[in-house]
């Protein structure tokens, strides 16, 4: 049993090494126990070298080497005690990277010891052949007298962050972006759809994988296990239902109709009745749609209008400066394929009859 000292130290992990994006986890109390060097896949580590801390190091600058789904890796590590103290050791990788080490498998090494000085331990560990290829963090963790959780402090020990790349392996289809309104403010709320088909498949069958819906910032994100070497891809916006004109936005159309000043986008937001031209008619429209009078503008006024910016930005830019009817521009509307160009990112903008944004 440890004999404790009323003088000891405390350390917060943060105030030497800054916390990685993962949860945190450090030491709080040091002086009897210390892991002082650590080596993955042949990339060395210094930890310690003293006994008062630091319990929490951030070495995901500098990464450990790539490392190949199906390879064997090296983890050999060194600690010390100051007495025959009980160690416990974990490796996790996020092997998905989702930013979530807890998932089944990713829990590579796990062990115990225990001894009095300087001891050095050689393991290994197998990549499986499931993972994902990219930038995934690993954290290690030792820990006095019992077995390391993930986050959290813990009285004595190390918490070590690293991050590597895994190549040769599932390159999985995740996907994100933002879909905004006519004045590119975020739109909440729009359903968007990741659909696929198989990879080389001839013609355009895409079904359903699953659906998320735009936050308060018009934001939406996909993670999948789908491997993008067997899956094609596109991205869809659902287009929302025609929805109801505020005062404010029938005040913002009566402030272009005074002042004589429109754009292209009008010739979707603003006309509403589709003539082809701006009047007091289209304000009548909208109070009366508002009022519950009408409960549409016209037969063939569209609701909205979706454009994807990555593969027609020559028909977003235009909009703001240009004041021509472009309304028979359609592109590619509401989807997009193949996004890997674009870092699996897209910025939709969706302009709605008689709204403003």
């Amino acid at each position: 049993m440890k004999i404790r000292i009323l003088c000891f130290f405390i350390l917060v992990s943060g105030f030497i090494n800054a916390q990685s994006p993962l949860c945190s986890s450090t030491s709080t109390n040091f002086g009897y126990e210390r892991l002082n060097s650590i080596n993955i896949n042949g990339q060395n580590y210094t930890v310690n070298t003293g006994w008062n801390g630091p319990g929490y190091v951030d070495y995901t600058g500098t990464p450990v080497p790539t490392i190949t789904a199906g390879d064997i890796i090296t983890l050999n590590f060194q600690a010390q005690t100051q007495g025959n103290y009980k160690q416990y050791f974990k490796l996790w990788i996020d092997f998905n990277g989702n930013g979530n080490l807890n998932d089944v498998g990713e829990l590579v090494h796990t062990s115990y010891s225990q001894w009095s000085g300087t001891r050095n331990f050689n393991h290994t560990f197998t990549v499986p052949e499931t993972v994902f290829n990219g930038e995934v963090y690993m954290r290690f963790i030792m820990v006095y007298s019992s077995s390391p959780t993930l986050c959290g402090n813990y009285s004595y020990g190390n918490t070590v962050d690293f991050k590597t790349t895994i190549a040769g392996a599932t390159n999985p289809i995740n996907h994100s972006g933002y879909v905004y309104g006519a004045e590119e403010e975020p739109l909440e709320g729009v359903t968007v759809q990741l659909k696929t088909q198989n990879k080389n498949q001839v013609g355009f069958s895409y079904s359903l994988h699953s659906e998320a819906v735009t936050d308060t910032n018009g934001a939406y994100s996909f993670s999948t296990n789908l491997d993008y070497n067997n899956y094609d891809y596109t991205i869809d916006v659902v287009p929302p239902a025609l929805s109801i004109p505020t005062l404010n936005d029938i005040n913002y159309f009566t402030d272009k109709l005074i002042n004589g000043s429109y754009n292209s986008k009008d010739y979707w937001r603003m006309d509403v009745n589709n003539d082809g031209k701006f009047s007091v008619a289209d304000l009548y429209y909208m109070l009366a749609y508002m009022n519950g009078i009408f409960t549409q503008y016209s037969s063939n006024t569209p609701s909205t209008k979706v454009f994807h910016y990555q593969q027609t930005p020559y028909f977003w830019d235009p909009l703001d400066t240009d004041t021509d009817d472009k309304s028979e521009n359609f592109g590619y509307g509401s989807y997009s394929l193949f996004d890997r160009s674009n870092g699996d990112s897209t910025i939709f903008y969706i302009i709605r009859a008689g709204r403003k944004n």
